[in-house]
């Protein structure tokens, strides 16, 4: 355990828990640096490192009961190790450790429990076969994914081995392969994408909201005198808040007269009506956020009540929109910033002027020294290691649309719109049909601001990047020519995956125009092996069948890419093709010439005769040209000898 010591010029040696930890090695912080929570402790407490507000933020150790009191100690301290483990001795994952020890929390109770119903300890698992069917008879009832995140937990455990010397947590080889037979024996869960919000729909939100917010500003002096007077007055005594209403008689009629269209519009009787309609309209205001910068809905709550700046760059205005986030953080959330636009600015002075009628029926008092958040909570218990005030602790998008009257039944141009994004089966899924209303929910809006914004092609990789904070350096793959070959990670449903699918989508709408559908003989290389297998008598389904070609473009099946020539089916980066050369390209094995492809090349030899004129005609650029330009005649010969032979 490290040991803190005065600042000095000498070097103190110091010891650590390089095997198992001590009773007193420190598992966590408080905010303000001092040890919250030891090994020995039965209860380990993360809300200092944890900033979402409904997450988990302890682990809890008292859940192990046995009679026998040896297993009960056992098992308690085997449940802390692999605990400790996964905090910090766990390295396969570069995602924050705390987070993964939280996920992970079930699967410990999951397999401590079984064990003490066996009145057996965990170690050494791979000898003991009854506890091992015991879990995987628990397990086999689960979902796939499931199954396979139970798999993942064993391996991460098999690997403490290497620390503890006295536990073994390894399942023998046989183990593993039950549990992968098990998991291989469920059907793959379909994922199905967020849905892209139709451009009619994404307009009526904003346009909806602007009225919205503009009769609230209307009327908030108003409603924030309504709320002070009404007010309750505040008690703490013996350490718990007491909250009791003012001594006077309230004559509603009058007090709401200055705001009496409001009232009367959404129908606000009471205190708690109004309140209510505040809670509603906080919704709305997140929704703008939501639309213009594509945060998520937990990053939006940590923001600041002043989290807006407005800066002056080239006689242009630039917001930017300051936060926390704790994706791919060991140590908590940690500050970032998001561009965005004016759009916001009216929905963050709605949110300011709501955490005025909010704190004045709030035991946390506001002191000029302590950050503020943008969404204040009305609970009197903090749920949040950024703020010393109770936050805003969740948002129903559904129901605030709903009591606005926002108009969302689909019609048949928005259906045309959501079939170029999403599948059938995406469709069905969420029960999307003419003349109902469409599904929104948060995460919606990050998918939406991400296919938008790359089909405009004004925003490039770099400023995405930054923009959506959990990317990772395999994710910006994504966004260049060879994106759909990106490595396989595991990751939570993100505006990202859009991009994968939408590459995808392309890459088989170009397919199915220059194989599929095409009437002429295919030539290169892989083109005539395409079109052998058309003339075959039996035709591979991906040749005939759009779907069944995009499924295998998903699933890395199979590979096409148009290029300037034609096409490729070529898996990974090209490294043969030259910038000054496209003999290369018409010699690969991978190519796949189409009608379209004559064209091209009859353009690039065209060209190529243009250039060889302004050089000597022994220069290299001249022979090197010569050379193209023979690969070119030479190629559509073999395809006008191909497409007599095939039409013969």
């Amino acid at each position: 355990m490290l040991q803190n010591f005065e600042a000095t010029n000498n070097f103190k040696e110091v010891e650590y828990a390089i095997t198992y930890p001590f009773n007193d090695t420190v598992i966590s912080y408080d905010s303000e640096g001092k040890i919250q929570s030891i090994f020995s402790d039965m209860v380990w407490n993360f809300s200092s490192q944890v900033s979402q507000i409904n997450r988990r933020k302890t682990v809890n150790f008292n859940f192990i009961k046995n009679d026998d009191k040896e297993i009960q100690n056992n098992l308690i301290y085997e449940a802390k190790i692999i605990a400790y483990g996964l905090l910090y001795a766990y390295t396969g994952s570069n995602s924050n450790k705390i987070n993964q020890l939280l996920d992970d929390y079930s699967r410990i109770r999951y397999v401590i429990e079984a064990a003490s119903k066996m009145n057996a300890t965990l170690s050494n698992l791979h000898l003991n076969e009854e506890l091992f069917k015991l879990i995987v008879t628990g397990v086999a009832e689960k979902s796939r994914q499931q199954i396979k995140l139970m798999l993942s937990f064993f391996k991460k455990i098999s690997s403490f081995s290497n620390i503890y010397v006295n536990h073994n947590f390894t399942l023998s080889a046989n183990q593993f392969n039950k549990l992968n037979s098990l998991l291989n024996s469920k059907l793959i869960e379909v994922s199905n994408q967020h849905l892209v919000i139709p451009t009619r729909l994404y307009s009526h939100i904003y346009n909806q909201s602007e009225i919205i917010f503009d009769e609230y500003l209307l009327h908030c002096n108003a409603i924030e005198a309504f709320a002070k007077k009404r007010s309750k007055v505040i008690e703490e005594v013996n350490g718990k808040i007491y909250y009791r209403s003012k001594n006077f008689k309230y004559n509603h009629k009058n007090e709401v007269k200055k705001f009496e269209l409001l009232a009367k519009k959404y129908n606000l009787l009471t205190k708690i009506d109004v309140l209510h309609y505040l809670n509603r309209l906080s919704d709305i205001a997140l929704s703008r956020i939501l639309m213009f910068t594509g945060m998520r809905a937990g990053e939006i709550f940590n923001a600041p009540e002043n989290c807006l700046i407005e800066l002056k760059q080239n006689d242009r205005d630039i917001y930017i929109l300051n936060s926390y986030t704790n994706k791919e953080t060991n140590n908590g959330p940690m500050k970032a910033t998001w561009i965005t636009c004016s759009a916001v600015k009216k929905a963050i002075n709605v949110l300011k002027n709501i955490n005025k009628i909010t704190s004045y029926d709030s035991s946390f008092k506001r002191e000029n020294s302590s950050e503020f958040p943008l969404f204040l909570g009305r609970s009197d218990k903090l749920n949040s290691a950024l703020y010393n005030f109770p936050l805003k602790a969740r948002v129903r998008l559904d129901e605030a649309f709903e009591y606005f009257n926002f108009d969302f039944i689909v019609n048949k141009n928005d259906l045309d719109e959501l079939k170029l994004t999403a599948t059938e089966s995406e469709l069905e899924y969420y029960n999307v049909q003419l003349g109902r209303g469409f599904p929104i929910n948060t995460h919606q809006f990050r998918r939406t601001l991400t296919v938008y914004a790359a089909r405009s092609t004004l925003v490039q990789t770099p400023a995405l990047k930054a923009q959506l904070k959990h990317l990772t350096r395999d994710m910006t793959y994504y966004y260049g020519n060879q994106s759909e070959f990106a490595p396989n990670f595991i990751a939570e449903e993100t505006l990202v995956q859009t991009y994968k699918n939408e590459i995808h989508k392309y890459n088989n709408e170009c397919f199915l125009e220059d194989v599929i559908n095409t009437t002429e003989p295919l030539f290169g290389a892989s083109g005539i092996r395409l079109q052998n297998s058309k003339n075959d008598p039996i035709v591979p389904m991906f040749l005939t069948d759009s779907k069944t070609a995009l499924k295998d473009i998903k699933n890395g099946k199979l590979f096409y890419k148009r290029t300037a020539l034609g096409g490729c089916n070529r898996k990974g980066v090209c490294d043969k093709i030259s910038p000054l050369s496209v003999t290369a390209c018409i010699s690969c094995n991978d190519a796949i010439f189409s009608d379209r492809s004559v064209k091209a090349l009859t353009v690039a030899k065209e060209n190529f005769y243009k250039q060889i004129k302004l050089f000597d005609e022994d220069s290299h650029f001249a022979l090197q040209l010569h050379a193209e330009i023979v690969a070119i005649d030479k190629v559509l010969n073999k395809r006008n000898i191909f497409c007599e032979a095939n039409n013969a």
